[in-house]
């Protein structure tokens, strides 16, 4: 097999892992999105695992490219994978290393180090969808008809395949090229890796990732995406320089009729101090009217007629 492909066993027959060599190291970088597995992706990932039938299973592969100056792997595709497999050997209580981590974002790397006892850390340092991840596959092990021996036997036949892409390869283009034939990413994730491509120092790309992935979850105000000592620097103790909004003393009978954007714009409008509640019966303060997504269009066509750019063709 070629120097840059590498199959590779989940768990080996001496009792060693995919995350237990301290030697290496599988860094997310900035242009991925995080974690962004839930209930269905991680419970078929489990049934699959559990219910082969073959002496070996492949489960896939991790494109990465090697970093010349250590023993690091930038992982290209694949980390959606990657991350569930380590939440997942973590919830087994098998013997990890913490050689899984992701480029500048403390959180997110804070949750996988102490990913067995986040109980017993600030919630603003953890991760919510890497911690939501665990307690899925800690739900589905703990079950009554979860056989943990039958399943390590069945992880011992997984298999998967690293395999490294060239050196000087344009990982940004790569990147585009690989998840634009699938649905992996959003339209807009493709966007942010595109616009990092011209980012030049390390810093700036990390700020950028950062204000980007706070203004991208439309579940909640964009100030609560960011950690205390941050938010107070960029908005001060009160959140922001915005006018004040009043709340309604009525907000639950105003929210069960509902508003058009018509009504919302106009300068009188108030925002009922309600909570809503998602499908997961998750309680989240409000919910955006309009995906991230067509946000980005919006905003889009206002820097058009803003700066008065032209296009060949119309929107």
């Amino acid at each position: 097999m070629s120097d840059y492909i590498k199959e590779m066993r989940i768990i080996n027959i001496n009792g060693s892992n995919i995350f237990s060599d301290k030697s290496i190291r599988y860094v997310i970088p900035l242009y991925q999105r995080a974690f962004a597995w839930e209930d269905t992706e991680i419970s078929q990932l489990i049934e699959d695992i559990n219910d082969f039938k073959e002496n070996i299973y492949y489960i896939g592969s991790l494109i990465v490219s090697k970093n010349k100056n250590d023993f690091s792997y930038e992982v290209i595709d694949g980390q959606q994978r990657m991350t569930a497999l380590f939440l997942l050997l973590s919830a087994l209580e098998l013997k990890i290393e913490n050689i899984l981590t992701f480029a500048c974002r403390k959180k997110s790397d804070n949750t996988l180090k102490n990913i067995n006892q986040l109980e017993n850390i600030n919630f603003e340092d953890v991760e919510t969808s890497l911690q939501k991840g665990k307690q899925v596959i800690d739900s589905i092990i703990r079950g009554r008809d979860f056989d943990k021996k039958r399943f390590l036997t069945q992880l011992r036949k997984v298999k998967l395949y690293r395999i490294e892409v060239p050196q000087n390869t344009d990982l940004n283009r790569y990147f585009e090229i690989m998840n634009t034939r699938g649905e992996q990413l959003e339209q807009h994730d493709i966007l942010k890796a595109t616009l990092m491509s011209v980012i030049r120092s390390n810093e700036s790309k990390s700020l950028f990732a950062k204000i980007w992935d706070a203004c991208s979850d439309m579940t909640g105000y964009v100030q609560m995406h960011f950690d205390t000592a941050t938010r107070r620097e960029l908005f001060d103790y009160d959140w922001n320089f915005m006018p004040d909004i009043s709340f309604s003393s009525k907000g639950s009978e105003r929210a069960s009729v509902g508003f058009n954007i018509q009504s919302i714009i106009k300068p009188t409008f108030k925002v009922g101090d309600i909570d809503a509640v998602t499908d997961k019966d998750e309680r989240v303060r409000f919910e955006s009217i309009i995906t991230f997504s067509f946000f980005l269009l919006h905003t889009l066509k206002v820097l058009v007629a803003d700066m008065d750019i032209q296009h060949e063709k119309p929107f």
